[in-house]
């Protein structure tokens, strides 16, 4: 006989997870927990369940849950089985959590699904500068001119939850005419010339490099 033990999920707050299943699960309870290190990064987990399966719920995850709506590779839902379908609707609801789908009417098959209690993003803003936006994942953007610009991201989940970043990009023109300087120091008939461009293209553009330089 073979029956599923756990299910581990990555997730970014312990503590908004267990108030989900603590609600949809009164009969199970916290079997353990701690702090350890997984793949070189700290986390915390704690095990959520009874004596015969659990949750693994830990905290070291990154970016964002995979759009549920869409078609990648991973962990789309997992379901539990019971015979009061709307007392744990009900239980939920007071914890603050609704469904996003299902069929509570249904005489042969009631289901309900809920999303993950971190949230899903279902909307992406770029604001690129030049009045240029973009709603998608990731982009590449070609500017008119060189200069610097100031470039956001902002992202909101199911429930209106935002976060942004912002930073600033800063362009070179690599299709302007190089320039010449160069200084010079002199001790008695002998001349030291110092290609000036040449250093200050070592010491600070990662952009290109000079091509040829030619003294005369």
């Amino acid at each position: 006989m073979i029956h599923l033990e756990h299910l581990n999920l990555v997730v970014k707050n312990i503590p908004n997870s267990l108030k989900f299943y603590q609600a949809a699960l009164p009969h199970w309870s916290m079997r353990g927990g701690d702090r350890r290190q997984w793949s070189g990064k700290p986390r915390n987990w704690v095990h959520f369940g009874d004596d015969y399966q659990y949750l693994s719920l830990n905290d070291n995850g990154e970016n964002e849950n995979r759009d549920l709506t869409g078609h990648q590779v991973g962990l789309a839902n997992f379901a539990f089985v019971t015979h009061d379908l709307k007392n744990v609707m009900a239980r939920l609801a007071l914890a603050g959590f609704t469904s996003e789908k299902g069929d509570i009417e249904n005489k042969s098959r009631q289901n309900l699904y809920y999303l993950d209690p971190d949230g899903q993003v279902i909307d992406i803003k770029w604001d690129l500068s030049e009045g240029n936006t973009s709603n998608s994942l990731n982009l590449s953007h070609t500017y008119q001119t060189a200069g610097q610009y100031q470039v956001s991201l902002t992202v909101t989940d199911n429930e209106g939850a935002q976060a942004g970043t912002a930073i600033s990009v800063n362009l070179t023109d690599l299709d302007a005419l190089p320039v010449a300087d160069f200084s010079y120091s002199k001790s008695g008939l002998q001349v030291s010339f110092i290609n000036n461009l040449l250093m200050m293209l070592i010491s600070q553009t990662p952009f290109g490099h000079l091509a040829m330089d030619k003294w005369r």
